[in-house]
């Protein structure tokens, strides 16, 4: 406990360091992670969102049951993928959760669903850790919180080269690990795969025949990547 002069007319103040801490900590909580300031709700880790592989053994079976209910939508994300998606007449939805993106797409776009846990009766059932993406007749993927829980991002990408447009999130390694590391943000979320910097996963974009065409901060350190086939 520290005892801190006011100003005159003012009564000592004592202020709790570990309080203090707290502080900064909640302060965090109102810089927008969206690239601006100002105040932002702070939402889930992905891990409660949406889903795309094993449980944290690597050897593990897949344990569908943990994606079976989802508590949020991440209707801005998805909402900051439409926009890129353009006038796509297919897309798949990769790691589709309760399928926000459907509801957004202009009538007659054709969609699919795929997840590790049925979202519907159309949804194509997958681990992507333990299958391979299927060959798929569609002009987009949308591919938003996936590749965190993926074992080998190089084999999960050579599957995504068979489409024309990539719309495409991470959370890449730099500011947050920081941040973890000083206490002031939890760990990393139980089950995450890889952590590739932000260069790191610009690099395997392109590695895989991409050229980037758009870039948004979705996060502290989630960022989201529009790309056509080169």
């Amino acid at each position: 406990m520290l005892r801190c002069g006011t100003l005159a007319a003012l009564p000592p103040v004592y202020f709790n360091i570990a309080s203090f801490g707290n502080i900064l900590k909640l302060a965090g909580l109102f810089i927008v992670q969206r690239g601006t300031i100002g105040y932002a709700r702070r939402e889930p880790d992905p891990i409660h969102v949406r889903i795309r592989s094993m449980a944290t053994d690597p050897q593990a079976t897949v344990q569908p049951r943990r994606w079976a209910s989802l508590n949020w939508e991440w209707e801005g994300r998805a909402t900051m993928a439409r926009e890129y998606l353009g006038e796509v007449s297919s897309v798949v939805d990769i790691g589709c959760g309760k399928m926000t993106l459907k509801r957004l797409l202009p009538e007659g776009v054709r969609y699919q669903g795929v997840d590790i846990a049925p979202r519907d009766e159309t949804t194509i059932v997958i681990d992507l850790n333990a299958e391979r993406l299927p060959d798929m007749d569609f002009d987009a993927a949308n591919v938003l919180g996936v590749m965190e829980y993926i074992n080998d991002p190089d084999v999960f990408f050579d599957r995504l080269e068979q489409f024309d447009l990539l719309v495409f999130s991470y959370n890449c390694k730099g500011i947050k690990d920081v941040l973890t590391n000083m206490g002031i943000l939890k760990s990393t979320p139980k089950g995450w795969r890889n952590r590739l910097t932000k260069a790191e996963t610009i690099a395997l974009i392109e590695r895989h025949g991409f050229k980037i065409f758009a870039e948004r901060r979705v996060r502290l350190s989630e960022y989201l990547w529009a790309a056509r086939r080169s």
